[in-house]
């Protein structure tokens, strides 16, 4: 998560706070150096994306590998990713009808 944000404030292509305000004080438009943000945005997105996507093959051949590896059994147990002793829920009438609403509502 911290690898996108810094990413996409690295390049900044159209950030008004980072680039808006320090072109105001530079001297110049937004719109400067747009070209050479964007392809800073492509290159950083691209290294993160690959990054990100070695890491996860490791971590799926080794867990241990994982920087959090040491917390699984406290987060296995605080996100109950156990489906022991749980059991399966009947739709009621009740949430037919708030499930259909929600949907309804959130349609195009």
């Amino acid at each position: 998560m911290f690898l996108g944000t810094g990413i996409g404030y690295m390049a900044s292509t159209t950030n008004p706070f980072s680039t808006g305000i320090a072109s105001g004080f530079a001297g110049t438009t937004i719109g400067d150096g747009l070209l050479l943000r964007v392809f800073f945005f492509i290159i950083l997105e691209t290294v993160g994306i690959i990054y990100v996507t070695r890491y996860a093959k490791k971590v799926k051949a080794d867990p241990s590998k994982s920087l959090i590896y040491d917390m699984k059994e406290e987060n296995e147990k605080y996100f109950q990713t156990s489906t022991e002793g749980l059991e399966e829920q009947e739709m009621t009438k009740k949430n037919k009808r708030m499930y259909y609403g929600y949907l309804l509502y959130h349609l195009p």
